[in-house]
């Protein structure tokens, strides 16, 4: 068994079956809410686009696909090699970059910047929030629009478990996971600890990790104050990808939507 709590060292042994375990129809849905809101607040059209956190590029294939201009961004080497890989398979021209969101140094070169799925979470201070959201500020055209995709973990305790067992198949491939969940108020943190086993089309066990995610509690307006210390003007937040009207008090997700 592998046991990892950094970030980069988690993603080095899991990004070659992180697709495994992406929900069937969360990437399209995510997709179609990023177009959505592309084509309704933009105030020009958006060509160029930074995926900051792209993973495996689970949304930067699918956009260039349609034509948009996509630099792939994301801390792990790891999960670009997967992200690579794909793009090749698909013949999408992509251009990646390997950098931690704290630290990318763009000066209005995009359109639109994206952070999907829970990555901000990783935001642990109030430094590393800022710091993020500045770049994302100074990396965009004047008009140009942010979509940062937290998860929403005050809702979560609304239905709260201390463990969930999943299981997922793709590719001939089964993929078993237990997370457990515990909880420090102190420092707003989150913790969800996964024991992960990957099984072969024999039923055979080939790939075992045991993690460790430590994930920010921000609440709606550390979120808001953040964007507005930004710079950002018009501010928006969805509660789930499905929605097409801004979130109210029970949002599943905090979806912000900030224009330059």
């Amino acid at each position: 068994m592998l046991y990892f709590n950094s970030m980069e060292e988690q993603y080095k042994q899991w990004a070659k079956y992180y697709d495994l375990f992406t929900e069937e129809g969360q990437t399209e849905a995510e997709l179609s809410f990023i177009e959505f809101i592309f084509e309704k607040y933009s105030n020009s059209e958006i060509k160029k686009v930074l995926d900051a956190t792209c993973g495996t590029g689970r949304h930067a294939i699918p956009l260039a696909k349609k034509g948009y201009e996509l630099l792939a961004n994301d801390l792990s080497s790891e999960m670009l090699a997967v992200a690579k890989e794909k793009a090749t398979a698909h013949e999408i021209d992509l251009t990646f970059n390997q950098e931690d969101m704290r630290k990318i140094d763009w000066q209005e070169e995009f359109d639109a910047v994206i952070c999907i799925n829970s990555a901000f979470n990783y935001m642990h201070t109030d430094e590393d929030a800022e710091k993020a959201l500045n770049n994302f500020y100074k990396a965009l055209r004047p008009g140009g629009m942010a979509i940062v995709d937290l998860a929403n973990f005050f809702k979560f305790f609304a239905e709260y478990k201390n463990e969930i067992a999943s299981e997922h198949q793709k590719d001939r491939l089964t993929g078993k996971r237990v997370g457990k969940h515990s909880i420090q108020t102190k420092n707003a943190m989150f913790f969800h600890e996964e024991q992960s086993q990957i099984f072969n089309d024999k039923g055979e066990v080939i790939h075992e990790i045991h993690e460790l995610h430590q994930l920010r509690m921000f609440n709606y307006h550390e979120i808001l104050r953040f964007l507005k210390g930004a710079g950002f003007s018009k501010i928006m937040c969805f509660s789930k990808f499905d929605d097409r009207e801004e979130a109210g008090d029970d949002a599943n997700r905090l979806i912000f939507v900030a224009i330059k």
